[in-house]
């Protein structure tokens, strides 16, 4: 019965994947982003259905478009390499993220006559959500300052690349977080915690299944 209750609330549960996208060089080992790979595997294994791909231990196309198509949330975490995704990531995403499996040519127009709006139609994964989680090396205030080297740009604007890639295949991004200042001033713990509290009012509070008061 206990077994049987248990296995229940387990398929009552969402799925998460987790990505692991860490490339490793001699002077980004990785310590720093399994960190808070940990931590999040810490976290939402709580509340959801918990799967992992670590990139750098490789991984089977096939198996990996199984795992996105099960995905109810996908949270990504990674360095940030020269303003954008490590090569492995990238490449990871070049050949799981198939033409027929992730997207296709798309019914851009809604009525005869109209002109298409590219993009907006392409995506087979509908309905999913998914999450960035980043280190990298600039400083916080760097993001939103018009005099910056950003230009103003956000954390969300700074990342819009990995977000129209996402979109396009018709998912819907969840706030980004970004673990700053890393190299410079290393603050593992602070940053861990701050994760933590982005998890749970990002992902816990609005996903999570309320758990059933106790019969009296």
């Amino acid at each position: 019965m206990i077994t049987a209750t248990f296995a229940l609330k387990k398929k009552q549960m969402k799925n998460i994947l987790l990505i692991n996208g860490h490339e490793f060089y001699e002077f980004a080992k990785g310590q720093y982003n399994q960190t808070l790979f940990k931590v999040h595997e810490d976290i939402l294994s709580k509340q959801f259905n918990i799967t992992k791909t670590i990139i750098e231990d490789g991984y089977d196309i096939a198996e990996e478009q199984e795992k996105f198509k099960r995905a109810d949330i996908i949270v990504f975490q990674f360095p940030v390499y020269w303003f954008g995704m490590p090569a492995a990531l990238k490449k990871y995403i070049d050949v799981v993220y198939a033409y027929g499996v992730f997207f296709g040519m798309g019914n851009e127009s809604s009525q005869a006559g109209e002109q298409p709006k590219y993009g907006f139609s392409n995506g087979l994964m509908p309905g999913k959500k998914y999450m960035l989680s980043i280190t990298t090396n600039a400083p916080n205030e760097v993001f939103n300052d018009e005099d910056g080297f950003f230009e103003g740009k956000d954390l969300e604007g700074f990342l819009f690349n990995v977000h129209k890639t996402h979109q396009f295949c018709g998912m819907t991004p969840l706030k980004s977080f970004a673990a700053d200042n890393v190299i410079k001033n290393p603050q593992p713990e602070a940053h861990s915690k701050d994760l933590e509290v982005h998890l749970k009012s990002t992902i816990v509070t609005p996903f999570a299944k309320p758990r059933q008061a106790a019969k009296l």
